[in-house]
């Protein structure tokens, strides 16, 4: 999913709406698996993004209504940990109550000090001017395999 993220930052588009329902994946005959981004339907150049958009316990903080911040590439890495965070239960994030901004953006940091989720934590950084792009995960998780951006 990095890679697809990186690949749409690379042109300058936002998905806008990363979640596990929009994560397809497919076994492999060597037991991997192949992942692919879906629906596309909300995806658009971040110089254009500007709508209250997004499934809304996944959304990142500069979208919710109110926030002055303006969208960019970053609010899919943001979507991407809280989906991994979701997809791991990471410190029993799916019994946590996530209704409104503030119970979400503790469950969200409460996964990103969970152990196995630690090294990903940078993509779990409220202000998006410190959020972590797909890049610089592929470069810390997997030394700059699959990076699409320079």
């Amino acid at each position: 999913m990095l890679q697809a993220l990186d690949c749409l930052a690379n042109v300058g588009m936002i998905h806008r709406d990363v979640k596990p329902e929009n994560i397809l994946f497919t076994p492999l005959s060597d037991g991997q698996y192949l992942y692919q981004l879906a629906d596309f339907g909300l995806a658009n150049l971040a110089v254009n993004a500007q709508t209250y958009a997004g499934t809304k316990p996944y959304m990142a903080p500069e979208v919710y209504q109110g926030s002055r911040q303006p969208q960019t590439v970053k609010m899919d890495i943001w979507s991407l940990f809280v989906t991994l965070a979701y997809a791991m239960n990471a410190a029993g994030f799916r019994r946590k109550p996530r209704h409104s901004r503030e119970q979400v953006f503790k469950a969200v940091w409460e996964a990103a000090n969970w152990v196995r989720l630690r090294q990903f934590r940078e993509m779990a950084i409220e202000d998006p001017d410190y959020r972590a792009t797909a890049g610089d995960m592929l470069d810390k998780a997997f030394f700059g395999e699959g990076r699409t951006t320079s």
